[in-house]
């Protein structure tokens, strides 16, 4: 256990939207080696489910061996309960494991006595040992051709657009076609992402926290395009429910990075999404699966573009 426990330090940065992100992720120390952490603002002012994933891979790290933090090799994750992005987070790390080679830490998020989520985060050493190539990204045309959600953003006529537009930290386009308004149908879903804006040096642990913060956002895309719906479809209700993510290679989240999803299965208002990552040189960095409740409802849903969930402060 690391008995200099400290929050991992995350760079000064001041160009926003990406300035709030990393605000977020500068966790604060309480007492009895718990941090306190902000929330950026969301529409309908719910808590982001990727904040508090990187929120918590970043708690967890703290607790253990510095050798270790930078190689976090998974995440398995339950989200139990919406947050507030008004009221501060505390995560309470523990040490579940602590071995020669690998850890796992386990962080709570709470929010107000309210259970908010359950990470198991696990780190290893550092070493040398077998390996075999991996998995190959499919032949995609490159980023530079395609549209980018702000570009989306910046034609939508509606406050949500208008919000994210401002809010959204990272550069997202989509090869297979968007899924903002009338959806493309087909099974390939298949995305490109970067930062908006580069960010400066940061610790490994830190670059792979900001993997996990963009990528909650992402997950049901697929589960989307499946079911021929869009993120304007009326009535549609979504949630994160569960999240694993596994981390094979170091990575530099200011490359583009190319995701490849599929979705195998939906049913019982529940639906399985599959994504990996790679390097524009095709190296596999990163996979994951999440499950998420997906539902469509008759009072204009979670997502309803009028704008009525986000918060008057924050409108344009």
């Amino acid at each position: 256990m690391n008995n200099s426990f400290a929050p991992i330090p995350v760079p000064e940065f001041y160009t926003e939207p990406l300035a709030g992100v990393l605000n977020a992720l500068r966790l604060r120390p309480l007492e009895d080696n718990s941090l306190s952490g902000e929330s950026l603002p969301q529409v309908f002012s719910h808590i982001y489910g990727g904040q508090l994933l990187a929120q918590g891979a970043l708690a967890a790290a703290a607790l253990i061996d510095e050798d270790r933090q930078d190689n976090l090799y998974s995440l398995h994750t339950s989200f139990l309960r919406a947050g507030s992005t008004e009221a501060p987070i505390e995560l309470r790390p523990t040490l579940l494991h602590q071995g020669r080679s690998f850890s796992t830490v386990q962080a709570n998020a709470w929010q107000n006595e309210r259970h908010l989520m359950q990470l198991n985060a696990s780190f290893q050493v550092p070493e040398k040992g077998l390996e075999f190539p991996g998995a190959t990204p499919p032949e995609v045309p490159g980023p530079e051709g395609l549209t980018s959600n702000l570009e989306i953003f910046a034609l939508i006529d509606n406050p949500v657009a208008k919000f994210l537009g401002r809010t959204s930290a990272f550069e997202v386009r989509h090869v297979d076609g968007d899924l903002y308004g009338n959806p493309r149908p087909g099974n390939d879903h298949r995305i490109w992402i970067r930062p908006r804006t580069a960010l400066p040096v940061m610790r490994q642990v830190v670059h792979r926290a900001m993997l996990a913060y963009v990528l909650d956002q992402l997950m049901m895309e697929p589960m989307l395009r499946k079911h021929r719906l869009s993120w304007a479809t009326d009535g549609l209700a979504l949630a994160s429910l569960d999240h694993a993510m596994w981390f094979h290679e170091n990575l530099d989240i200011n490359d583009w990075h190319l995701l490849v999803f599929s979705s195998p299965h939906s049913s019982g208002a529940l639906g399985l999404s599959q994504v990996e990552i790679f390097n524009r040189s095709g190296d596999l960095l990163a996979s994951a699966t999440q499950q998420a409740m997906i539902r469509i409802i008759n009072d204009g849903g979670r997502w309803a573009f009028d704008g009525r969930g986000i918060p008057n402060s924050e409108k344009a």
